[in-house]
């Protein structure tokens, strides 16, 4: 059942839960190969869902300023794919980068207290979705670490699928060199729009 999360009004149908006055903003994907001179105005957009995001067997990248609800997104897709483990056979993972974690199955055993040869049965058996908070692209060399400790871990586990999150990094994403990392190249790069 769902717990009530948020209550408002005074009518009989108070309280209500979070699904009921939850917003989606809009998710727009970059594509940099139709971008204008200045790459944050795309020629073409196009709009992806959180269900169309959780469904889909792509890795994504979600980039946002602060506050603008990534987190928030994540939780809905983790959300999404754990009220379908039983059909679909998907585990979801959430993991906050903030925490400098480097070592991915461990930090998956870890959620899912299991232990590392289970954890290796259930990545074998399973599709796990790792919902990853907080990624830091901005250059540093701690930065290129962590995407390439992801991006191998992808390579390597065929049945891992990553949904990221990051914050917008002003100069270092504006000049496009966030396109030049080979770690992000399985990334579809989506922007968390604002309300218009």
């Amino acid at each position: 059942s769902q717990k009530v999360m948020v209550s408002f009004g005074t009518g009989a149908e108070s309280p209500k839960g979070i699904d009921d006055i939850f917003v989606a903003p809009r998710l727009e994907i970059r594509n940099h190969d139709k971008f204008s001179s200045d790459f944050r105005n795309p020629t073409e957009k196009e709009s992806k869902s959180i269900k169309d995001i959780a469904q889909s067997e792509e890795n994504y990248l979600l980039f946002g300023p602060k506050e603008i609800g990534k987190t928030t997104i994540l939780y809905k897709v983790y959300n999404y794919i754990f009220n379908q483990i039983e059909d679909k056979r998907i585990i979801p993972v959430f993991l906050d980068m903030n925490n400098n974690k480097s070592h991915l199955k461990r930090e998956i055993a870890t959620f899912l207290a299991l232990s590392n040869s289970k954890t290796d049965k259930l990545i074998n058996n399973y599709k796990i979705v790792l919902l990853i908070d907080n990624i830091k692209i901005d250059g540093s060399k701690q930065s290129r670490i962590s995407l390439e400790n992801i991006s191998k871990f992808v390579k390597e586990n065929p049945n891992v699928r990553v949904i990221g999150t990051t914050t917008s990094y002003g100069d270092f994403e504006s000049s496009g060199k966030i396109y030049e990392n080979d770690s992000l190249a399985s990334f579809t790069k989506i922007n968390i729009e604002y309300f218009s």
